[in-house]
């Protein structure tokens, strides 16, 4: 995944550094370096990205980020990470 494919997706999910980062679990140090290409994601990382780009992309009003971000607050990372990947496999 190119640096700027990381952006694009961040761009399209509508999230500045700070809250990407916090989608992915990992710094936002850590998104800076991936956006300017100075490291690039796990494998597992980058099949999360992937994967809430798809989800953005089939979510018109990206209900999908704004449930995510109450659930994460709530302490349901795990439930909501869960549902995202076993939903994956019905497609």
């Amino acid at each position: 995944m190119t640096p700027s494919e990381i952006r694009a997706v961040r761009d399209r999910l509508g999230l500045n550094q700070t809250d990407f980062a916090q989608l992915l679990n990992v710094s936002r140090n850590t998104v800076t370096k991936w956006e300017n290409g100075r490291s690039t994601p796990s494998l597992l990382k980058e099949d999360m990205i992937r994967q809430y780009d798809r989800q953005a992309r089939e979510s018109d009003d990206n209900e999908f980020i704004r449930q995510f971000l109450a659930l994460a607050a709530g302490g349901a990372f795990g439930a909501l990470l869960g549902k995202l990947f076993s939903d994956s496999d019905e497609s």
